[in-house]
């Protein structure tokens, strides 16, 4: 995961000044279990995930059931729910802190969501 940043002139040397965005970007090809921002995906975990229906581009929280390797020597793989296919990419999804009692994100503690 990197932190993207923005040009914000030079110095009196001729280098660039990057100004640091409040906005990163992932690894959205790797196929290892890990998420968005390199956690660990394990099962019991809540993940959001993105996906595409036609034009519209939609998200899903869902629940890791699985992560296992499906031949040996394999790569680990990540099933949701109660899909047999596993995930293509679990690098573009992210971790949640979901309480599907609520159907809200956990607040931390003493702050707001």
């Amino acid at each position: 995961m990197t932190r993207r940043t923005e040009y914000a002139g030079r110095n009196p040397d001729g280098s660039e000044i990057r100004k640091p965005l409040d906005q990163w970007e992932g690894d959205w090809g790797h196929t290892e279990p890990d998420d968005l921002t390199g956690r660990r995906i394990e099962p019991g975990m809540w993940l959001v995930r993105s996906y595409q229906s036609g034009r519209s581009c939609n998200l899903e929280i869902r629940q890791v059931r699985d992560v296992r390797q499906i031949r040996p020597g394999g790569p680990m793989r990540v099933f949701l729910d109660e899909s047999r296919v596993p995930i293509e990419y679990p690098s573009r999804c992210l971790i949640i802190d979901w309480d599907p009692v609520l159907e809200a994100v956990r607040p931390r503690s003493g702050g707001v969501v």
